[in-house]
């Protein structure tokens, strides 16, 4: 019982309403063996417990058919979402991956281009010296 109450508080209550409607039609049925004389009142009595229990059991019922539709219908959306968040976090694998490789070439860039700056510097000294070398030995020949 605990565990329906804490699922669905409204079941409980129904459920206890319906143990009250047979505990009616039991005390009504012990009240025909003991009062024989007046049988149709009890009968009708137990009648009207069952006919309430019965009347309860099919509200329940149709309540519980419309928890269940809306469970299902949660249960839908949560698929769908599950599904698109699945796609989300595939593209942003595929993000992460891009990026670090793209990181990787700007790495291989930046390498690539400080090596060429120390040879462009490098090539400049050489040429500065072979000119002034040069010049300076031409001026001095001359």
């Amino acid at each position: 019982m605990a565990e329906v109450s804490s699922v669905c508080p409204h079941a409980s209550f129904t459920l206890d309403q319906l143990r009250n409607q047979l505990e009616l039609c039991q005390k009504a049925l012990s009240r025909l063996s003991v009062q024989e004389q007046n049988p149709n009142s009890v009968i009708s009595d137990a009648l009207k417990a069952v006919e309430t229990a019965i009347a309860l059991s099919k509200q329940s019922f149709a309540e519980n058919n419309q928890v269940k539709q809306k469970l299902e219908a949660s249960e839908a959306l949560l698929d769908s979402e599950m599904k698109k968040n699945a796609i989300l976090l595939e593209e942003l694998r595929n993000s992460h991956e891009s990026l670090t490789s793209v990181g990787r070439l700007v790495d291989v860039l930046e390498a690539s281009l400080k090596k060429s700056e120390r040879q462009i510097e490098q090539s400049v000294e050489k040429m500065e010296h072979l000119s002034g070398g040069g010049l300076g030995g031409t001026t001095a020949a001359s």
